[in-house]
């Protein structure tokens, strides 16, 4: 596979998994806002899923990302500790 951090393709998955895994763990010891993008995309039914990542399965396409923008917001609007920063007004543009 030429200078990539993986031997072999098939540990991709696996290593992932144990990545989501270890964040959920370290989010919940400490209590704190997660905004689980993988948990979210899994409710996504299989059929629709190509439309938010490009051929290489991995990088968001642009329906993705409007996607991942659109959860980020509804895990901001959900959340009580952060709900305090939507009751701030709205910063006026500099001219």
């Amino acid at each position: 596979m030429g200078e990539r951090w993986l031997r072999d393709r098939r540990e991709l998955v696996p290593l992932h998994q144990a990545y989501l895994a270890m964040v959920r763990e370290v989010a919940e010891s400490e209590r704190t806002v997660l905004c689980d993008l993988a948990a979210e995309f899994e409710e996504v039914p299989e059929e629709r899923r190509g439309e938010h990542f490009w051929e290489d399965g991995i990088h968001l396409s642009w329906e993705g990302t409007r996607k991942v923008s659109e959860l980020l917001y509804q895990c901001f609007r959900r959340s009580e500790e952060l709900r305090g920063v939507w009751d701030r007004p709205e910063p006026t543009a500099r001219r």
